[in-house]
Protein backbone atom coordinates (compact mmCIF):
# COMPACT_ATOMS: atom_id res chain seq x y z
CA UNK A 1 0.00 0.00 0.00
CA UNK A 2 2.78 2.79 0.57
CA UNK A 3 4.38 1.64 -2.30
CA UNK A 4 1.45 2.05 -4.72
CA UNK A 5 0.47 5.31 -2.40
CA UNK A 6 3.82 6.47 -3.22
CA UNK A 7 3.66 6.02 -7.03
CA UNK A 8 0.25 7.45 -7.15
CA UNK A 9 -2.44 4.33 -7.93
CA UNK A 10 -4.07 5.07 -4.96
CA UNK A 11 -5.71 7.69 -3.22
CA UNK A 12 -3.79 8.77 0.57
CA UNK A 13 -7.49 10.20 1.46
CA UNK A 14 -9.91 8.17 -0.31
CA UNK A 15 -12.26 6.08 1.25
CA UNK A 16 -11.52 2.19 0.66
CA UNK A 17 -7.57 3.37 1.27
CA UNK A 18 -8.67 4.94 5.01
CA UNK A 19 -10.31 1.41 5.52
CA UNK A 20 -7.37 -0.36 4.62
CA UNK A 21 -5.00 1.50 6.40
CA UNK A 22 -7.29 0.94 9.39
CA UNK A 23 -7.24 -2.56 9.17
CA UNK A 24 -3.91 -2.56 8.63
CA UNK A 25 -2.65 -0.34 11.65
CA UNK A 26 -5.42 -2.71 13.81
CA UNK A 27 -3.28 -5.77 12.48
CA UNK A 28 -0.31 -3.83 13.88
CA UNK A 29 -1.28 -3.15 17.04
CA UNK A 30 -2.54 -6.57 17.55
CA UNK A 31 0.67 -8.01 16.59
CA UNK A 32 2.74 -5.92 19.02
CA UNK A 33 0.27 -6.59 21.95
CA UNK A 34 0.28 -10.04 21.11
CA UNK A 35 4.25 -10.19 21.41
CA UNK A 36 4.34 -8.40 24.64
CA UNK A 37 1.75 -10.45 26.20
CA UNK A 38 3.44 -13.33 24.71
CA UNK A 39 6.30 -12.64 26.33
CA UNK A 40 5.34 -12.18 29.65
CA UNK A 41 3.04 -15.32 29.26
CA UNK A 42 6.68 -17.41 28.25
CA UNK A 43 8.19 -15.91 31.00
CA UNK A 44 5.41 -16.79 33.56
CA UNK A 45 5.57 -20.42 31.98
CA UNK A 46 9.35 -20.49 32.57
CA UNK A 47 8.95 -19.59 35.58
CA UNK A 48 6.66 -22.32 36.88
CA UNK A 49 8.56 -24.98 34.99
CA UNK A 50 11.68 -23.95 37.08
CA UNK A 51 10.35 -23.32 40.35
CA UNK A 52 7.19 -25.92 40.24
CA UNK A 53 8.50 -28.56 38.10
CA UNK A 54 6.86 -31.56 40.56
CA UNK A 55 3.48 -29.47 40.01
CA UNK A 56 3.54 -28.14 36.82
CA UNK A 57 1.26 -30.35 34.62
CA UNK A 58 -1.38 -30.04 37.25
CA UNK A 59 -0.58 -26.17 37.28
CA UNK A 60 -1.07 -25.57 33.40
CA UNK A 61 -3.53 -28.02 32.45
CA UNK A 62 -4.68 -27.70 28.37
CA UNK A 63 -8.33 -26.20 29.32
CA UNK A 64 -5.82 -23.45 31.43
CA UNK A 65 -3.27 -23.06 28.56
CA UNK A 66 -6.50 -22.77 26.02
CA UNK A 67 -8.28 -19.66 28.52
CA UNK A 68 -5.10 -17.82 28.65
CA UNK A 69 -4.07 -18.38 25.14
CA UNK A 70 -7.54 -16.94 24.34
CA UNK A 71 -8.11 -14.21 26.92
CA UNK A 72 -4.76 -12.60 25.24
CA UNK A 73 -5.32 -12.44 21.99
CA UNK A 74 -8.80 -11.69 22.24
CA UNK A 75 -7.43 -8.68 24.57
CA UNK A 76 -4.79 -7.12 21.80
CA UNK A 77 -7.63 -7.72 19.47
CA UNK A 78 -10.31 -5.70 20.98
CA UNK A 79 -7.50 -2.80 22.26
CA UNK A 80 -6.53 -2.78 18.77
CA UNK A 81 -9.60 -2.01 17.00
CA UNK A 82 -10.43 0.39 20.01
CA UNK A 83 -7.28 2.20 19.75
CA UNK A 84 -7.55 2.54 15.40
CA UNK A 85 -11.25 3.57 15.72
CA UNK A 86 -11.37 5.88 18.38
CA UNK A 87 -7.91 7.06 19.36
CA UNK A 88 -5.95 10.02 17.53
CA UNK A 89 -3.19 8.94 16.06
CA UNK A 90 -0.36 11.01 17.93
CA UNK A 91 -2.17 9.38 20.81
CA UNK A 92 -1.78 6.21 19.79
CA UNK A 93 2.09 6.95 18.75
CA UNK A 94 2.65 8.10 22.65
CA UNK A 95 0.99 5.17 23.72
CA UNK A 96 2.85 2.49 21.56
CA UNK A 97 6.13 4.39 22.67
CA UNK A 98 5.40 4.46 26.31
CA UNK A 99 3.91 0.89 26.43
CA UNK A 100 6.63 -0.20 24.80
CA UNK A 101 8.96 1.02 27.15
CA UNK A 102 7.31 -0.01 30.28
CA UNK A 103 6.79 -3.44 28.62
CA UNK A 104 10.96 -3.59 28.22
CA UNK A 105 11.58 -2.81 31.63
CA UNK A 106 9.42 -4.82 33.26
CA UNK A 107 10.69 -8.15 31.12
CA UNK A 108 13.77 -7.31 32.00
CA UNK A 109 13.95 -7.10 35.62
CA UNK A 110 11.31 -9.70 35.33
CA UNK A 111 14.67 -12.07 33.94
CA UNK A 112 16.59 -10.67 36.32
CA UNK A 113 14.26 -11.78 38.95
CA UNK A 114 14.14 -15.44 37.57
CA UNK A 115 17.90 -15.82 36.68
CA UNK A 116 18.68 -14.98 40.13
CA UNK A 117 16.38 -16.93 41.39
CA UNK A 118 17.37 -19.98 39.57
CA UNK A 119 20.98 -19.48 41.20
CA UNK A 120 19.46 -19.95 44.46
CA UNK A 121 17.26 -23.11 43.29
CA UNK A 122 20.05 -24.34 41.99
CA UNK A 123 22.40 -24.30 45.01
CA UNK A 124 19.67 -25.89 47.13
CA UNK A 125 19.58 -28.64 44.68
CA UNK A 126 23.24 -29.11 44.81
CA UNK A 127 22.97 -29.37 48.79
CA UNK A 128 20.39 -32.47 48.54
CA UNK A 129 21.33 -36.06 49.47
CA UNK A 130 21.54 -37.66 45.80
CA UNK A 131 18.98 -39.75 44.42
CA UNK A 132 16.76 -40.12 41.42
CA UNK A 133 14.51 -37.21 43.10
CA UNK A 134 17.59 -34.89 43.00
CA UNK A 135 18.70 -36.06 38.70
CA UNK A 136 15.02 -35.67 38.29
CA UNK A 137 15.12 -32.26 39.40
CA UNK A 138 17.96 -31.13 38.28
CA UNK A 139 17.08 -32.37 34.55
CA UNK A 140 13.85 -29.95 34.77
CA UNK A 141 15.85 -27.25 36.22
CA UNK A 142 17.74 -27.70 33.34
CA UNK A 143 15.38 -27.50 30.90
CA UNK A 144 14.00 -24.86 32.46
CA UNK A 145 17.34 -22.83 32.13
CA UNK A 146 17.46 -23.63 28.65
CA UNK A 147 13.75 -22.60 28.26
CA UNK A 148 14.88 -19.57 29.68
CA UNK A 149 17.80 -18.60 27.27
CA UNK A 150 15.23 -19.54 24.28
CA UNK A 151 13.20 -16.79 25.97
CA UNK A 152 16.24 -14.54 26.15
CA UNK A 153 16.88 -15.01 22.35
CA UNK A 154 13.26 -14.47 21.28
CA UNK A 155 13.53 -10.80 23.24
CA UNK A 156 16.74 -10.08 21.45
CA UNK A 157 15.02 -11.02 17.92
CA UNK A 158 12.07 -8.97 19.01
CA UNK A 159 14.16 -6.12 19.76
CA UNK A 160 16.20 -5.95 16.71
CA UNK A 161 12.81 -6.00 14.95
CA UNK A 162 11.11 -3.76 16.60
CA UNK A 163 13.10 -1.25 17.88
CA UNK A 164 13.76 0.57 14.57
CA UNK A 165 9.86 0.84 14.21
CA UNK A 166 9.43 2.88 17.55
CA UNK A 167 12.30 5.18 17.00
CA UNK A 168 10.68 5.99 13.84
CA UNK A 169 7.77 7.17 15.50
CA UNK A 170 9.65 8.85 18.04
CA UNK A 171 11.79 10.62 16.23
CA UNK A 172 7.80 11.40 14.24
CA UNK A 173 6.77 12.88 17.33
CA UNK A 174 9.46 15.13 18.33
CA UNK A 175 11.30 16.21 15.09
CA UNK A 176 8.90 15.73 12.20
CA UNK A 177 10.32 18.87 10.50
CA UNK A 178 13.56 18.19 11.05
CA UNK A 179 15.69 17.32 7.48
CA UNK A 180 18.00 15.60 9.70
CA UNK A 181 15.73 12.95 10.87
CA UNK A 182 13.59 12.36 7.68
CA UNK A 183 16.63 10.51 6.81
CA UNK A 184 15.66 8.11 9.21
CA UNK A 185 11.91 8.43 8.45
CA UNK A 186 12.83 7.62 4.74
CA UNK A 187 13.41 4.03 5.71
CA UNK A 188 9.85 3.09 7.05
CA UNK A 189 9.11 0.49 4.49
CA UNK A 190 12.58 -1.12 5.74
CA UNK A 191 11.41 -0.82 9.39
CA UNK A 192 7.72 -2.17 8.21
CA UNK A 193 9.35 -5.28 6.66
CA UNK A 194 11.40 -6.35 10.46
CA UNK A 195 8.79 -6.01 11.83
CA UNK A 196 6.60 -8.11 9.82
CA UNK A 197 9.52 -10.72 9.52
CA UNK A 198 9.28 -11.15 13.60
CA UNK A 199 6.66 -13.80 12.82
CA UNK A 200 8.68 -15.44 10.51
CA UNK A 201 12.03 -15.19 12.68
CA UNK A 202 10.43 -16.69 16.22
CA UNK A 203 9.51 -20.39 14.54
CA UNK A 204 13.04 -20.91 13.15
CA UNK A 205 14.07 -19.76 16.34
CA UNK A 206 12.16 -22.20 18.48
CA UNK A 207 13.20 -25.42 15.98
CA UNK A 208 16.43 -24.73 16.57
CA UNK A 209 16.48 -24.50 19.99
CA UNK A 210 13.81 -27.64 20.82
CA UNK A 211 14.24 -30.57 20.01
CA UNK A 212 11.08 -31.62 19.67
CA UNK A 213 10.20 -29.30 17.23
CA UNK A 214 13.62 -29.98 15.37
CA UNK A 215 12.54 -33.24 14.99
CA UNK A 216 8.86 -32.60 13.51
CA UNK A 217 10.26 -29.83 11.29
CA UNK A 218 12.59 -32.57 10.04
CA UNK A 219 9.86 -35.12 9.73
CA UNK A 220 7.74 -32.56 7.81
CA UNK A 221 10.60 -31.55 5.29
CA UNK A 222 11.62 -35.17 4.46
CA UNK A 223 7.66 -36.09 4.13
CA UNK A 224 7.46 -32.88 1.75
CA UNK A 225 10.60 -34.28 -0.06
CA UNK A 226 8.98 -37.51 -0.69
CA UNK A 227 6.02 -36.37 -1.78
CA UNK A 228 7.48 -33.88 -4.55
CA UNK A 229 9.76 -37.08 -5.59
CA UNK A 230 7.17 -39.04 -6.59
Amino acid sequence: MIMFADVGHLRKVGYLELKLDDVVDSLLCMSFLGSIFSFLAIAGDRYITIFHALRYHDIMTLQRTGAILGVIWTTCGVSAVLMVRFFDSNLIMGCFVVFFIISLVIIYFLYVYMFILSRVHARRIAALPGGSGKHQHLRRWGNGMRGIMTLTILFGAFMVCWAPFFLHLIILMVCPMNPYCECYRSLFELHVVLLMSHALIDPGIYAFRIPELRHTFRRMLLCLNWRLSL
